[in-house]
C-alpha cells in the first residue's frame, strides 16, 4: 500500500488504455482544428494585405493617367505600369532610377522615351518589381447642352502578381474605376 493511499483509506486507480486513448484522440481532433484554422487566417491576412495595395496602386495609376494629359491618352491602346511589393511605381527603364515616372516608350529602334505611357509590356523588369498593371481606357461622352464633351474615362486595371512568375501561376485583380476631365 502506498502512503497516499494509505492517509487518505481510498485506493487509488490509474487511467484505463481506453481512457488515455480517448483523451489523446481529443488533443489531436482540436490541435488539427487549429492548424487548419491558422491556415485560412494567414490566407484572408494576405488577400487583405493585397486588398490595400490594390487600393493603393489603382490610385497611383489613376494619378499616373491624370498626369499624362487628357489630349495624350489612346482609348485604343492598353497602358503598362510597374509596381513593388508595397504598391509603389518603380523606377523607369530611363536609366535614370527615378521613380518620378513609370512610363517608357521602346521605339522600333530599341531607344526608350521617358515620360511616354509603356503600351507593350515589358519583357524584364526592375529587381523590386512584383506587380504589374495593364490599363484599358474606354473614354465616354457626356451630353452637355446640344454638343457632347469627351470627359469621363471609365479605367479598367487588371493587376497580376508576381510578376517573375509563369502566367499560369500569377494571380490577378480586376478592377474597374473612372476619372473625368475638370476642365
Amino acid at each position: 500500500m502506498s502512503v497516499l493511499s494509505a492517509l487518505t483509506g481510498r485506493k487509488l486507480h490509474g487511467f484505463s488504455l481506453v481512457e488515455v486513448v480517448a483523451a489523446i484522440a481529443i488533443a489531436s481532433f482540436a490541435l488539427i482544428s487549429i492548424v487548419g484554422l491558422l491556415s485560412v487566417a494567414l490566407v484572408t491576412h494576405q488577400d487583405s494585405a493585397n486588398d490595400s495595395v490594390m487600393t493603393l496602386m489603382t490610385e497611383s495609376a489613376l494619378l499616373e493617367m491624370r498626369n499624362v494629359g487628357f489630349a495624350h491618352i489612346d482609348s485604343t491602346k492598353t497602358y503598362y505600369l510597374y509596381f513593388d511589393a508595397d504598391g509603389q511605381v518603380t523606377a523607369d527603364f530611363g536609366g535614370n532610377g527615378s521613380s518620378s515616372t513609370s512610363y517608357e516608350v521602346t521605339t522600333s529602334s530599341s531607344a526608350s522615351v521617358a515620360g511616354t505611357p509603356l503600351t507593350t509590356p515589358l519583357g524584364s523588369y526592375p529587381a523590386n518589381t512584383v506587380y504589374q498593371c495593364s490599363m484599358t481606357i474606354k473614354q465616354t461622352t457626356l451630353a452637355q447642352g446640344t454638343a457632347f464633351s469627351p470627359s469621363l474615362y471609365i479605367i479598367q486595371l487588371k493587376f497580376a502578381w508576381p510578376v517573375y512568375a509563369a502566367a499560369a501561376n500569377q494571380k490577378s485583380q480586376l478592377v474597374k474605376a473612372s476619372i473625368s476631365n475638370s476642365n
